[in-house]
């Protein structure tokens, strides 16, 4: 099987990810759940058309390749490594060009999500475990603010997903490691840039959450993803390593804070494809204290407009879209 043979298998089958390795049957990421295909494919014999000798020479050291490879109207951003001496791995996403509508993904927390579109500055995180879609959910966000609205948009990411195409707005997308060095070095570029909105898929580093939150001061929407499962934990997550900072960041993050979401995937109840389970805090006088205070939980429970995970899961049973 040629390459561009199983981009179209993976394209034709609405798979997200294509998985490689050497003394493997191939897989598909296909609604989350890894899939194998009958056939047995070396990925040194595939990838020796697209990888240049410099790309074969960084393998050679030891070192991952990353490579955007076009095929048709669509693109696969390849991530490859050496295993063992012999070996290869390799993962090709799919870089697709539809961004997923709000109402198609937002579902119940799509009155929210109108409310952060209008929202003019401050800082919105959008959290959730590898594979959850807090990526795609911040991409929808960002997409709709660029199909509505005229504004000036920054898309950071550190492993490319979608490809944006500016509507009513502006935007334009940095690929951390090919234009810019760091997350950090973005948000300083976007700092000069005369922006609007900037979205991000990661705050790394404390000095990072720094960056974010000075734009968020000073009149830019940020909107970012953290690795986190729930609410509580994001926040928890920002502030682990500011030491006797800590509780300076509390009140800037108080301060600055629109919303945090967490997202989590559960499978339909008729069976094909997933469906997001959100939980929430806005930014109300009395979440504003509790991020102070460092009881956020009682607060989300006790706020009518913020939303437990139990809330939100109890809700999508009761409406028969998941099974308890």
């Amino acid at each position: 099987m040629k390459l561009t043979e199983l981009f179209d298998l993976a394209t034709s089958r609405q798979a997200s990810d294509i998985h490689l390795a050497t003394g493997e049957t191939p897989r598909l990421r296909i609604g989350g759940t890894l899939v194998s295909l009958e056939v047995l494919i070396d990925p040194i014999d595939i990838l020796e058309t697209v990888l240049t000798p410099e790309a074969s020479a960084r393998l050679s050291a030891g070192l991952p390749v990353e490579k955007t490879i076009l095929h048709g109207s669509t693109a696969f951003v390849a991530i490859v490594f050496r295993v063992g001496e012999e070996g290869l791995s390799a993962t090709f996403r799919l870089l697709a060009n539809a961004i997923p509508p709000l109402d198609a993904i937002g579902e119940d927390a799509l009155p929210l999500f109108r409310r952060l579109m209008e929202t003019p500055k401050g800082l919105v995180l959008i959290v959730g475990t590898t594979g959850s879609g807090k990526w795609t959910t911040a991409c929808s966000l960002t997409d709709a603010i660029n199909a509505e609205s005229a504004k000036r948009i920054l898309v950071v990411e550190g492993h490319p997903n979608y490809r944006f195409a500016s509507k009513k707005g502006m935007v334009t997308q940095l690929h951390v490691g090919q234009d810019c060095d760091s997350y950090l070095r973005a948000l300083e570029i976007a700092a000069q840039a005369d922006l609007d909105v900037i979205a991000l898929d990661d705050i790394p580093t404390l000095d990072t959450l720094r960056q974010a939150l000075v734009l968020a001061d000073t009149g830019h929407l940020v909107v970012a993803n953290l690795h986190a499962s729930t609410v509580a934990e994001a926040v928890d997550r920002l502030l682990e390593s500011a030491g006797p900072d800590a509780p300076a960041l509390r009140r800037s993050l108080a301060d600055r804070l629109v919303a945090v979401t967490a997202q989590r995937l559960l499978p339909r109840t008729e069976g094909r494809g997933r469906v997001p389970v959100y939980e929430w805090i806005v930014a109300t006088p009395a979440i504003k204290a509790a991020l102070i205070e460092g009881d956020l939980s009682e607060a989300q429970a006790s706020d009518p407009e913020c939303r437990t995970y139990e809330a939100a899961l109890d809700a999508l049973i009761g409406a028969g879209k998941v099974v308890s």
